[in-house]
């Protein structure tokens, strides 16, 4: 098999494999661009393994502990995984994997002999450490800056599952050069022992996805950069949460979800510029959607149930109120919704809001189902439904969660259309399929509800200009208070 371009295997279990290969694997075609071996069975790679052709190399799940000897040309090669190799002791000399984007060495944990040459692989883009040993995490961690192109570097710590101790994490400090690798996209913390996340992230201006969760220690989450879009950090001990100084530049932002669930122990200020900032974020997501509620109804949302993310915008934080700007708000289950002429169609969006009650039980998916009765006849219109992932361990507290869902408005500016008075209902429930609950219905302590449209959103712009503008008259006021008594105390002292 000379000329062999593609080797995709899919082994069974480890010795089933070695008995295909008694006497091992003598060398593989030469011309192989592509080689995908899952569970590998054997403990390394034939003496005369060449690697020039290659592009992809995947020996996931492998028996593999030392890959080769020496140094091979692998010029071409762009794609190295590793995935769940636990055998694994060392990394090869890879310093002419020149052209080298992804390298995966997932759950690696006996890996602890990397050569120095890994850290000159300047075209890496992708740099996965998941459940590694904690020395070669911090060998990567700390020379970040060399990897120039970097989009996506995961690191979670080995600990990291349900019921194990996830104080064994290694990590506790970010280093101050962090906000120097401006091309991360991802970054992925989940479980380790951070407790302070540098001022200079917000440098990193195409970083969109970031994952905090489980982060035992973190106390603080500083100012963002505006390119972030999900921000996801389950952290007990977290306090506060930094913002842009001035509204105006928290309309610069793209974030479509906060997850902040079980984080209990935020202070009041970081609650209340919380609730600040996904007004700001949940009504611009809203109104740069507005447009999209005057397309077909069902042949838009025909993928809702598997990608409702796609068509949502979604923070949850700890609290048992519906916040104050939104029009309607209860704590049953149902509410009149009277509109007014200023919130009517052509373009009209709605956000949502649902105070979640304390849950221990387990859960991952919720249902709300939203339904409209006309007002005068009592006839109950065909309903739609919201859906929305949740912590599945439990929620330790009520939580606030704002949603603006597609969907959703698009029934609403249905409804709307004819009636401008109308009753609506909110029922809320998981998978009955789930077996750890004691029942499928979830509680609601109330939901409140507002239209969003032009007139809306641009008042709340001029709102928050108004409020920009009085801290900034505020803040020089003081400044001059402050210099008024320098000065006086400079002149008690002369006299």
């Amino acid at each position: 098999m000379t000329n062999l371009l593609f080797l995709d295997f899919h082994g069974g279990n480890y010795q089933e494999c070695l008995d295909l290969f008694p006497r091992g694997i003598q060398s593989f075609p030469t011309d192989l661009r592509y080689i995908s071996w899952m569970s590998y069975p054997l403990k390394s790679l034939p003496k005369k393994f060449s690697a020039e052709n290659l592009v992809i190399f995947d020996l996931s799940f492998s028996q593999v502990e030392k890959l080769w000897y020496g140094v091979k040309d692998l010029v071409n090669l762009q794609e190295f995984r590793l995935f769940d190799s636990r055998s694994l002791k060392e990394l090869p000399d890879l310093s002419k994997a020149t052209n080298l984007k992804v390298l995966n060495i997932t759950q690696a944990p006996l890996l602890k002999n990397v050569d120095p040459s890994v850290l000159s692989l300047d075209n890496l883009v992708e740099l996965d450490l998941t459940c590694c040993d904690n020395n070669l995490s911090f060998l990567f961690y700390h020379q970040l800056k060399k990897f120039k192109k970097l989009r996506t570097f995961s690191e979670i710590a080995y600990n990291k599952f349900p019921g194990q101790d996830l104080t064994k994490s290694w990590i506790n400090e970010l280093p101050l050069s962090f906000g120097s690798q401006s091309t991360l996209e991802t970054l992925i913390f989940k479980g380790c022992r951070i407790e302070r996340i540098p001022p200079s992230i917000k440098n990193r201006t195409r970083l969109r996805y970031i994952n905090l969760t489980f982060c035992i220690k973190l106390r603080t989450i500083p100012e963002l950069p505006s390119s972030l879009e999900t921000l996801l950090a389950e952290c007990e001990s977290l306090k506060t949460v930094w913002f842009p100084l001035t509204a105006s530049e928290q309309f610069k932002e793209n974030k479509k979800r906060v997850l902040l669930w079980n984080c209990l122990n935020l202070d009041k200020r970081s609650l209340i510029n919380i609730e600040l900032n996904i007004q700001i974020n949940i009504m611009k997501f809203a109104y740069q959607h507005l447009s999209t509620l005057e397309h077909n109804y069902v042949e838009s949302n025909v993928d809702y149930k598997q990608t409702f993310g796609s068509y949502q915008a979604f923070y949850v934080y700890p609290g048992s109120t519906v916040p104050e700007w939104l029009a309607y708000k209860t704590t049953q289950d149902d509410m009149i919704v009277d509109l007014f002429p200023n919130h009517l169609p052509p373009l009209l969006g709605f956000v949502f809001c649902f105070i979640l009650a304390e849950d221990y039980q387990h859960c991952e998916q919720i249902e709300f189902n939203i339904s409209t009765i006309d007002d005068k006849d009592d006839d109950e219109k065909d309903g739609v439904s919201i859906y929305m992932n949740r912590t599945p361990l439990g929620i330790a507290s009520d939580h606030v969660c704002m949603i603006h869902d597609q969907r959703c408005s698009r029934y609403l500016t249905r409804v709307a259309k004819n009636h401008t008075r109308f009753k609506i209902k909110v029922t809320a429930r998981t998978d009955t399929n789930v077996k750890l609950r004691e029942r499928p219905e979830v509680e609601l302590k109330g939901f409140g509800i507002s239209p969003i449209s032009n007139s809306t959103y641009h008042n709340l712009i001029q709102k928050m200009e108004l409020f920009d503008y009085m801290n900034k008259w505020n803040r020089t006021v003081l400044s001059i208070i402050l210099c008024i008594s320098l000065l006086q105390l400079k002149m008690k002292n002369l006299i």
